[in-house]
C-alpha cells in the first residue's frame, strides 16, 4: 500500500492540497504561540519549531494517506461501477439474446395468474416481433392472449422462490420455440435472457423423425439387416429380422465380433471383399451360406456399402433370405440334370438305329420320313445336351481344360462343321484372319462350341437376301478379338446387352426366324466364353446388321 501512495494512478491532487494546506497551518500555530509562552524564547522557540515541524509533517502525510484512500476507493468503485454498467449494457444491447425485467401477478391466494413487462433490450423485439412501445407496463396476456399457462407458472415459482430455472418450450402465438434463462432480482420480480432456438428444434426433429422413420424401416424389414465397426468388426446393431432368418435374439449378437459367429459361415470371404470398397460404392454377393442356431443351412444374397458416423467406419449390410428359391434351383437342375442323362441314352440309339436304316435301300418317300426323324432327334439331342451343360454352369460344375492350342484351327473346324448348313441356307462364310498367329491359351472344346454357336446363329437369322457370314480375328497384344457379322438385327427387347439373354429367352425375331430353338444357346455362350477368361458383347441394328465380338486368351502367361 505504502510503495504504490505515489504511483501516478493513485496520487491524488485535492488530498495532496489539503495535507499541505494543514501542515503550513500547524507550522504558524505551533511557532508563534510557543513564541509567546515560552521564558527562554530563543531556545524554547528551536526546540519547538523542530518538535513542531516533525509533527506536523508525520500528522500531515497520514492525513494525505487517509484522504487519498478514501478518494482511490471511490475512484475504484466509480471506475468497477462503469466497467459493470459498459457489460450490462454489451449484454442489453446483444443481438443474440434477448432480456426481459418483468413483475408477478398473483390472485388473492398467491398463485401466479399473469406479469407485466417492465422492460426489454432491442433484441427482445428482434426475436419475438413485439415492439417495446407497445408492450412496456402491460399485462402479458393482454400482448399474448394465448400464452401458455406453464410459462407463468414457472416465472411465478422464481419470482416466489428466487431458484434460477432453465428451460425450452413453445410460444403458440409468436410460433417459436425459446431457451430461457430466469431468475429473480428482487421478489415478486423475474428477468428473463433467452434465446430463439426455433431453427434448432425443427433440425433436431427433423433429425428425431429421420431417425424414428430409419428404425421403423429398419425394425420392419424382411431383409437381415446388420451394421458392424469396419475397424474392429463388432456388431453395432442388427435388426429383429435376425430372428426369422437365423434363430438369434438382437442382444445375442451385439457387441460380437461378426467373423466369431458361427452362423455366418461365408462371412470372412464378404468382409476381405468389402474391404476394397470406398465412398458411395456398394457391393453385391449371391452366393453366401448361413447356419441357423439350430444348426440348419440357409442362404442369402447380400448388398453391401460403407457409412461414416461421427467419423466411424460402419459397414451396413442387407441380406435377403434366399433359400427357398436356392433350393428350389437345386432341385430343378437336379431334375433337369437327371433327365437329361436319361434322355441321352435312348436317343444315342434311335441315332444309331435311324443312321443304319437311312443307309439301306429305300424309296424315295421313306427316306424322306426318315430324314425327318433324323433331324428331330438331332434336336433333341442338341437341346438335351444344352439341358446338362446349363445344369454343369449352374451347379458350377463346367469344366475347363486350358492349354494352348491354335486359332486358326479351331475357326477352321467350325467353319468344317458348318458347310452343310450354310450351303442349305445359301450363305458363304467368309474368314479374315492374319496368317502368323500366336497360340491361344483356351479349352479348345468350349471355345470351338461357342464359335460354332455364334456362326450357326449368325447362318439361322441373317436375311434371307443376305449371302456372307464374315468372321474377323483381330490381333492384339494379350487376346484376339473375334467378330462374327450377319445382316440380321437382334430383337430390339434385349438391347446391347449380353446380360439379357437369360435361360429360355428369345425374341419375336429369333422364334419367327427360327421356330425350334430352346433360347439356351447365348446364355451358354455367354458363361463359357466367361469360364474361359474372355468376354463377349454385341452391336446390332437393323440397317448394318448383327456383330458379335468375343476376346480369346493368347497364352497362359497374359492370362496369369
Amino acid at each position: 500500500m505504502i510503495k504504490n501512495i505515489f504511483n501516478k494512478k493513485f496520487f491524488n491532487k485535492t488530498a495532496f492540497t489539503i495535507a499541505i494546506f494543514y501542515c503550513l497551518l500547524s507550522f504558524l500555530w505551533i511557532y508563534y504561540s510557543d513564541k509567546l509562552l515560552l521564558v527562554d524564547p530563543e531556545t524554547s522557540l528551536y526546540i519547538s519549531t523542530l518538535k513542531g515541524f516533525i509533527y506536523t509533517l508525520v500528522v500531515g502525510f497520514f492525513i494525505y494517506i487517509a484522504i487519498s484512500i478514501g478518494f482511490n476507493k471511490k475512484l475504484e468503485a466509480q471506475e468497477k461501477l462503469k466497467e459493470s454498467e459498459e457489460k450490462y449494457r454489451q449484454l442489453i444491447n446483444s443481438d443474440d439474446q434477448g432480456i426481459a425485467l418483468h413483475k408477478i401477478i398473483s390472485d388473492k391466494d398467491g398463485n401466479p395468474i399473469d406479469y407485466i413487462i417492465l422492460d426489454v433490450n432491442p433484441a427482445y423485439e428482434k426475436l419475438t416481433g413485439l415492439k417495446k412501445e407497445n408492450i412496456l407496463n402491460k399485462r402479458v396476456l393482454d400482448v399474448l392472449p394465448n400464452l401458455e399457462k406453464y410459462w407463468i407458472d414457472t416465472y411465478g415459482e422464481v419470482a416466489r422462490t428466487g431458484k434460477v430455472k432453465h428451460i425450452k418450450e413453445y410460444v403458440k402465438d409468436l410460433n417459436k420455440y425459446y431457451e430461457v434463462t430466469v431468475y429473480s432480482p428482487m421478489p415478486e420480480y423475474f428477468a428473463v435472457i433467452f434465446s430463439d432456438v426455433t431453427d434448432r428444434v425443427k433440425a433436431e426433429d427433423k433429425i428425431k423423425e429421420s431417425e424414428e422413420k430409419f428404425r421403423r424401416l429398419f425394425e420392419s424389414s424382411k431383409f437381415l439387416i446388420i451394421l458392424f465397426d469396419f475397424e474392429t468388426n463388432k456388431i453395432i446393431d442388427v435388426n429383429n429380422f435376425i430372428y426369422d432368418f437365423l434363430e438369434y435374439n438382437t442382444d445375442e449378437l451385439i457387441g460380437k465380433n461378426i467373423l466369431e459367429v458361427e452362423s455366418f459361415i461365408d462371412i470372412t470371404k464378404y468382409i476381405n471383399k468389402i474391404t476394397n470398397l470406398n465412398g458411395d460404392k456398394s457391393i453385391e454377393s449371391s452366393d453366401l451360406s448361413f447356419k441357423t442356431k439350430s444348426g440348419l443351412m440357409k442362404y442369402g444374397e447380400a448388398t453391401s456399402n460403407i457409412l461414416f458416423i461421427n467419423n466411424r467406419k460402419i459397414i451396413q449390410c442387407y441380406v435377403q433370405d434366399v433359400t427357398e428359391k436356392t433350393e428350389l434351383n437345386k432341385a430343378k437342375l437336379d431334375f433337369l440334370s437327371i433327365t437329361s442323362h436319361q434322355l441321352r441314352t435312348p436317343l444315342s440309339i434311335n441315332k444309331w438305329v435311324l443312321d443304319s436304316i437311312i443307309s439301306t435301300d429305300l424309296t424315295d418317300k421313306q427316306r424322306e420320313k426318315f430324314n425327318d426323324l433324323i433331324e428331330s432327334n438331332e434336336r433333341l439331342i442338341v437341346l438335351v445336351n444344352d439341358f446338362l451343360k446349363v445344369a454343369l454352369i449352374e451347379t458350377g460344375k463346367l469344366t475347363v481344360n486350358k492349354k494352348s492350342v491354335k486359332i486358326k484351327d479351331i475357326i477352321n473346324g467350325v467353319v468344317n462343321s458348318l458347310k452343310i448348313l450354310s450351303a442349305k441356307k445359301d450363305k458363304e462364310i467368309r474368314i479374315n484372319m492374319p496368317s502368323d498367329l500366336d497360340d491361344i491359351y483356351c479349352d479348345p472344346i468350349l471355345i470351338h462350341e461357342v464359335l460354332e454357336n455364334l456362326v450357326n446363329n449368325a447362318i439361322f437369322y441373317s436375311k434371307e437376301n443376305s449371302k456372307e457370314i464374315i468372321i474377323n480375328l483381330i490381333n492384339r497384344e494379350n487376346d484376339y478379338l473375334i467378330s462374327v457379322h450377319n445382316e440380321g438385327a437382334i430383337d430390339p427387347i434385349f438391347g446391347r446387352n449380353m446380360e439379357t439373354f437369360g435361360k429360355f429367352i428369345r425374341g419375336s425375331v429369333s422364334s419367327e426366324t427360327e421356330p425350334t430353338g430352346s433360347g439356351l444357346g447365348l446364355f451358354i455362350t455367354k458363361k463359357m466364353v466367361e469360364a474361359s477368361g474372355g468376354s463377349v458383347w454385341f452391336e446390332s441394328d437393323t440397317k448394318s446388321g448383327t456383330t458379335f465380338y468375343l476376346t480369346i486368351i493368347k497364352n497362359k502367361l497374359s492370362h496369369i
